[in-house]
């Protein structure tokens, strides 16, 4: 039987700071899916994937509903949805 983990990070609209020191000392090959949310304003497009991609290893991008994780990627909540 194989375990199947996920790491999931929250923050406030202030916590680009502790997002990218954390996600930039991770390694590209990162065993595990990684979903973050962030308090973003709905009525605006998150610039989060993007400014993140440019800081970490890892591939960072928008959630997508129905999506399958994959280890080694950032998953962004999208700023008009919850958990």
């Amino acid at each position: 039987m194989m375990n199947s983990y996920i790491v999931v990070m929250v923050a406030s609209a202030g916590g680009l700071k502790a997002l990218s020191e954390i996600l930039s000392n991770l390694p590209p090959d990162f065993p595990a899916p990684i979903a973050v949310v962030q308090h973003l304003d709905p009525h605006y497009p998150s610039m989060l994937a993007l400014i993140l991609n440019k800081r970490t290893p890892l591939v960072v991008k928008q959630a997508e509903a129905g999506e399958k994780l994959k280890p080694g990627t950032v998953y962004i909540a999208p700023p008009d949805h919850t958990c």
